[in-house]
This record gives C-alpha cells, sequence and structure tokens, in this order.
C-alpha cells in the first residue's frame, strides 16, 4: 500500500511538472532585444556616402561580432535605431530603406515586434488568414510583399463584427495599427513559413493599450505573438 501511495505520489508530481512546463513554454517573454538595423555599405552612393557617414554618426554602433560573417560584416554598419528619435524614425526608413541589409536585420525586426502572451488580455475571436492570402491582400492595395524598402505599411482593422480588413498606407501613424512588409517577412524568415502558413490576427489589450496583434505558430507548434510595438520598423 505505502508503496502504492508513493507511485501515485510521483506520477502527481509528474502530471504537475509538465503543465508548469507547457505554460512556461508557451509563455516565455522574448529575450531583450537590441534595436539593430544593418546598413549595406555598398549599396550607398559613392559620392554621398561621406555625408551619410557624418549625418548618422550618433546612430553608429559596433556590429556585434556574431554579425561579423564573411562577406557581410565587414560590409556592413550597424545602426542603433533606439537613438534615433521617435518623430525622425519614419523618415529615416524612408530614406535609408534602400540600403538596408535585411539579412542580418529580419532578426531584430522580428524580436522588436514580439511580445509575450502573458502581457495580453481582453482578446476578441481570432481571424485566420494564410501567407499567400496576406500577399494577396498587400498586392491588391498597392504594396508588394518583396518591397525592400519603406514607402508602404500594411494596416490592418478588425471591426465590432469581427471582419478582418487590410490597406496600405504611404506614412507610419502612431495611433494606428501599422505594420511594416518588412516585418512580416522577418517571420517567414524566422520560421521559414510558406504561402500555406497561418496567422491569427485578434484585437486585444497590450499593456492597457487596444491593439491588433497576431500570432504564428514554430516548428514546435508553440505560438508567437506579435503587434506593432508603436514604432516602425
Amino acid at each position: 500500500m505505502k508503496r502504492i501511495k508513493i507511485l501515485i505520489l510521483l506520477l502527481l508530481i509528474l502530471i504537475i511538472s509538465a503543465i508548469i512546463c507547457y505554460e512556461c513554454c508557451d509563455q516565455q517573454d522574448p529575450e531583450g532585444c537590441e534595436q539593430l538595423i544593418f546598413v549595406a555599405v555598398n549599396r550607398i552612393p559613392e559620392d554621398t556616402y561621406n555625408d551619410w557617414q557624418i549625418d548618422n554618426q550618433e546612430y553608429m554602433y559596433d556590429v556585434p561580432t556574431r554579425e561579423k560573417q564573411i562577406g557581410t560584416g565587414d560590409g556592413i554598419v550597424a545602426i542603433d535605431a533606439s537613438k534615433i528619435r521617435e518623430v525622425d524614425y519614419a523618415a529615416w526608413l524612408r530614406e535609408n530603406g534602400s540600403y538596408i541589409f535585411f539579412e542580418a536585420t529580419y532578426p531584430y525586426i522580428e524580436c522588436a515586434h514580439n511580445i509575450s502572451s502573458g502581457s495580453i488580455s481582453n482578446v476578441s475571436p481570432y481571424i485566420s488568414m494564410n501567407l499567400s492570402q496576406i500577399k494577396t491582400q498587400i498586392a491588391n492595395n498597392g504594396g508588394n510583399f518583396t518591397t525592400t524598402n519603406y514607402n508602404k505599411y500594411t494596416t490592418i482593422n478588425i471591426s465590432s463584427s469581427n471582419v478582418l480588413s487590410f490597406s496600405m498606407t504611404n506614412n507610419f501613424l502612431f495611433d494606428q495599427n501599422c505594420f511594416s512588409v518588412p516585418l512580416f517577412r522577418s517571420i517567414v524568415d524566422k520560421y521559414s513559413l510558406k504561402n500555406s502558413s497561418i496567422f491569427e490576427f485578434a484585437t486585444a489589450s497590450v499593456n492597457n493599450h487596444k491593439i491588433v496583434i497576431f500570432r504564428v505558430k514554430d516548428t514546435s507548434g508553440h505560438y508567437n505573438y506579435y503587434d506593432y510595438s508603436q514604432i516602425p520598423p
């Protein structure tokens, strides 16, 4: 009898541990993010490069060692986006978008918008849309999913009757649910998503701010949550 009680106790401990582990994995806080943007030096016109350096000197950041890969690290300049004034952010991206080395910048864009599920409340029913449909919506509204600039942003709205609508705007609007196309691409890049991969959109409160969020599943089946974070990238 005593042995049975011990076995039952061990089984209960294992069950409780599994539940705690699952919840921790599902609500894991994103790691602290550096707000870095990488610029490919060879994309800046040679006759304007000196002026560009002077204009951006205060934003310069040492390229992290992990980014100094053969053929990339020595040819890119790191910009600390946190040093750019909020009111100047969208204009800086528009002016410098064609210089950005997105392959190195994607992880930082994705991380900047990644939020913990624990910070989300008052979530409406999720609306599903696959990647192919998102690309079509962007194209139908005058955007381009393969764009390498910040000339347009995707504005996403969910009506009171839970209908999802896309539109494109030429300017980043801090009081709207504006998402950059490079943000979507950074998530596609991180999880190697396909056209059939599902994005789920909903309205929610994040830190007492009502906005549109979306989530995607990683290869392990856990949801990863994103908002527009009130910053343009």
